[in-house]
């Protein structure tokens, strides 16, 4: 397969998703297209999804396709999507992007409680801190119109998920 798997570089030290030499040009095209806020094209879609057919051990386009995904309003998909990239890689979950979507799709009223169990599988107890942290966001208050709910009460909900033992 072209590229190398992230967990494999540097003569096996843990590292994250990202950190793997002689990535495919298109996989670093569209990692940059979506750091920058751009969208992805259709071409770039197909590549992704060809390259993590190809390469079924390689997180790296399962984790752009979920950013596209919830870029796009499909959050269902796009928590699929991380739910695989994590299956393919745990380091998947050092991908900084992928905790901090799935904390704020658990804020959704269609797919919040999905997302706090992807949290809670994926993450443990390593999430609780950044979990208040982005909950505490006033950035995040934007998007109250778009489906989330960044209320105390919705708050309450997730550290009930903590309080009854979710993140042991």
């Amino acid at each position: 397969p072209e590229g190398t798997h992230p967990s494999q570089a540097s003569g096996g030290a843990v590292q994250g998703p990202w950190d793997a030499p002689n990535e495919p040009v298109f996989i670093t095209e569209a990692h940059n297209a979506l750091d920058a806020g751009q969208r992805l094209n259709d071409r770039q879609v197909r590549q992704l999804r060809s390259y993590a057919m190809a390469n079924r051990d390689d997180p790296r386009p399962l984790l752009l396709l979920a950013r596209y995904r919830m870029s796009r309003g499909n959050l269902t998909d796009a928590i699929d999507r991380y739910e695989r990239a994590y299956n393919a890689d745990p380091l998947s979950r050092l991908d900084p992007q992928m905790l901090q979507d799935l904390v704020t799709l658990s804020k959704s009223r269609a797919v919040g409680r999905r997302a706090s169990l992807a949290v809670k599988r994926i993450y443990g107890a390593l999430a609780i801190e950044q979990i208040d942290q982005l909950l505490a966001d006033p950035t995040l208050e934007a998007k109250k119109n778009d489906g989330f709910d960044s209320s105390e009460t919705n708050r309450s909900v997730i550290f009930h998920y903590i309080s009854e033992g979710l993140f042991e």
